[in-house]
């Protein structure tokens, strides 16, 4: 519980549940106004990668618009650039010390289900992310692949926003909970290990695109 005087008061409830022997876990949250306010909401999960699974030629899975762009992303000004984000650089000098690059991502859902991930083709490995896309409508990725060591990368499926309402003209961005109104998340990780899964995986990889059109 989350709580202060005069402030919000939320609860979250988790569960958090697995088969034995199997190769997922399931994360289900409830987020419950307590107060007696409407109150700003937003729920983002961090998933972090690193070496091994996370090396040079492995690839981000995802696809959809791409509406805000950050740090070294920025410089990436047309769709074949942004298509290219994707795949995991080696170690680079232009990621030394905090530089990183961020995309914010309108994910495609089919049908209704957002499926991200990290697939490592020649080290025979993949982790898929499936959640709601109602639940979650917005992507994050950030790359980080330092020079000396500092090297990752993550995926954050999100509501609400990242960089906070009065500098995102996204609609999502004013999402809110009222008295006593609660909001579910599920979501599911899976490891997939076998060539027929990991190119099941492969297949759900689609086209990041910049749309002009958008105001945000």
């Amino acid at each position: 519980r989350d709580t202060r005087m005069f402030g919000p008061n939320i609860e979250v409830r988790r569960t958090i549940s697995a088969t034995l022997g199997g190769r997922s876990i399931q994360l289900a949250d409830e987020v419950i106004n307590r107060g007696d306010e409407p109150c700003p909401h937003g729920m983002l999960y961090h998933l972090n990668f690193g070496y091994p699974m996370l090396d040079e030629g492995a690839r981000l899975i995802m696809g959809g618009r791409v509406c805000q762009r950050f740090g070294l992303a920025e410089q990436l000004t047309n769709n074949e650039q942004i298509e290219r984000f994707k795949v995991i650089p080696a170690p680079s000098f232009d990621h030394r010390g905090s530089a990183e690059s961020i995309l914010v991502v309108e994910p495609a859902a089919d049908p209704g289900l957002c499926r991200v991930g990290l697939l490592n083709q020649d080290r025979g490995i993949g982790v898929e992310v499936c959640y709601p896309h109602e639940q979650l409508p917005r992507l994050g990725a950030m790359l980080h692949c330092g020079p000396r060591g500092s090297y990752m990368a993550a995926l954050e499926p999100f509501s609400g926003s990242i960089i906070g309402k009065a500098v995102d003209p996204h609609p999502e961005s004013n999402r809110q909970l009222d008295p006593g109104a609660s909001q579910n998340y599920d979501l599911r990780i899976i490891v997939h290990t076998e060539p027929e899964s990991l190119e099941d995986m492969r297949k759900l990889d689609k086209p990041l695109v910049i749309d002009t059109g958008m105001a945000y």
